[in-house]
Order: C-alpha cells, then structure tokens, then sequence
C-alpha cells in the first residue's frame, strides 16, 4: 500500500494535473472476500452464512473507500484521477466511481443482486456511477444495469466475453456502453471492430480498447477504425433510459438498499 501511494504520487506529479492516473487494483467486495475465503467458501457463503458474509462484505467496502480516499489524496485530487480503481481509461468529472467484480462470472443475477449491486452503490453513491469490470463471461449481465446506481460503462475482455456480445444488445440497451479489450488471438483488429459495430448497432455502442507497443504502429490502427467508428456512430440510436424505469425484473434491484439515485449529466 505505502509503496502504490508512492508511485500514484511520482506519476501525478510527473503528469502536472495535466495526465490523470490510474488507483490501486484493490477491486473490493466479493472479489477480496474470494482472496480471503477462497472461491468455494465464498460461494458456499452466498447460500449458507448470508448474514456473515454480508457482515464481511460491509468491512470490506469500509476498507475499500479508506484505500480511495488514499489513492486521491495521493493524486492530489479526483480531478488527477482516471476512475477509483485502476482503469487506466479516464472517466467523466462526477462520474468517477469503477468497481471489480470477476467473481460474478460465475454466479448468477440474483447472487449479484444481493451481494454485489448493494456494495458498488456504496462507490457510486460518492464518486457516480461511471464502471464496472468483469473480464466475463457475464451471467449477470442484466443485473449490471437493474440497480437504482448503476454504471454507465461495463469494461470487458473480448477473450472472455465475446459470446456474451448478443445478449449485452438486450440487456444494455440505453443503459450503458462497453469498453472491449482486444487481444491479438481476436483477429484483424478492423475485422473484428466492424464484426462488432454490424451485431450491436444502433442498439449497443462498445468502444474498442488496444494495448499496443509502438512497433505495432497503433497509428494505423486508430486510421483503419476511424471509418468504423464513425460509421457505427451515425448508425446508433441515441438515448438513456434509466433502470427504475425499465421494466427489469425488480428481484434484480435489492430493496434494502439505499433509493439514493446519482445525478446523471
């Protein structure tokens, strides 16, 4: 931890205010109760010690906002920041709240309901209501957007999420947009982008993330998608509608939650 504030420290300054930084990967919730459970006491726990876990659940999240508020002190401010967790994409003023939750990949939407949406909230109830990850699969998809605070951007490995893709038209539908992550086993990245941008159009809009050295000269890349993009752009149908509002299931909203809603510009 000391040594994490030091380098959000070098990097901020290195940055002046200009370059935002990434906090620390501390994830929070059920993804550090699986680090001290392990994964099958966890989902043992979610049937079995509801009440315990939830007890466990609630120090975590304490601790967690503790490990934000660090991170930005460390940073200087929340302007200085990406998001409060370590993506390092930059996130909307007011919009700063990300949470991680890999271990939903493997539960299902009542699971998350219960034991995830409530804790995000915590997050996004201060920082607003910006992203959620999970490398996927994503059973609980639709859970993702039911909550009264839910995100407004879900950040995805293609690797691991690209069978989801035809679900997520459904599910997301003017609630939110997907970053992809590409790896180099998904193909020819403008392939693959026009592939996406035909199946989630005008429904969907999902933004392409690479991690590239400058050997692969992501110059060109950026070139070959610009026509995609702005292509898929003219394509979507533009729009917000908020979960309350919906129609979603309503076992998939908690109702011992806080009905606090996030101001959404």
């Amino acid at each position: 931890m000391p040594e994490g504030l030091r380098r959000i420290r070098i990097f901020a300054e290195a940055g002046g205010g200009f370059v935002p930084v990434s906090l620390l990967d501390a994830a929070g919730g059920v993804n550090v109760a699986a680090d001290l459970l392990g994964p099958t006491n966890l989902y043992l726990s979610f049937y079995t010690a509801r009440e315990a876990l939830h007890m466990l659940l609630g120090m975590i999240q304490e601790l967690y906002s503790a490990t934000i508020r660090a991170g930005i002190d460390a940073a200087g401010s929340e302007d200085n920041i990406t998001a409060t967790d370590s993506p390092a994409l930059w996130s909307l003023e007011g919009m700063k709240g990300h949470v991680s939750d890999d271990m939903c990949a493997n539960s299902g939407p009542k699971v998350y309901a219960e034991f995830s949406a409530p804790y995000h909230a915590r997050i996004f109830r201060v920082f607003g209501a910006g992203g959620l990850h999970n490398c996927g699969p994503n059973p609980c998809r639709a859970a993702y957007v039911a909550h009264e605070l839910s995100p407004r951007a879900i950040d995805l490995d293609d690797t691991y999420s690209h069978a989801d893709s035809l679900h997520f038209k459904d599910s997301l539908r003017k609630r939110a947009f997907i970053y992809l992550s590409w790896k180099s086993e998904s193909g020819s990245p403008l392939a693959w982008y026009q592939d996406i941008m035909e199946l989630m159009a005008p429904d969907v809009i999902v933004a392409p993330v690479f991690r590239m050295e400058p050997e692969d000269r992501p110059e060109e890349v950026y070139r070959m998608l610009l026509p995609v993009a702005e292509e898929y752009a003219r394509r979507m149908e533009w729009g917000w509608e908020d979960a309350s509002e919906s129609g979603m299931d309503p076992v998939l909203r908690p109702s011992h939650t806080d009905p606090a809603r996030t101001v959404r510009p």
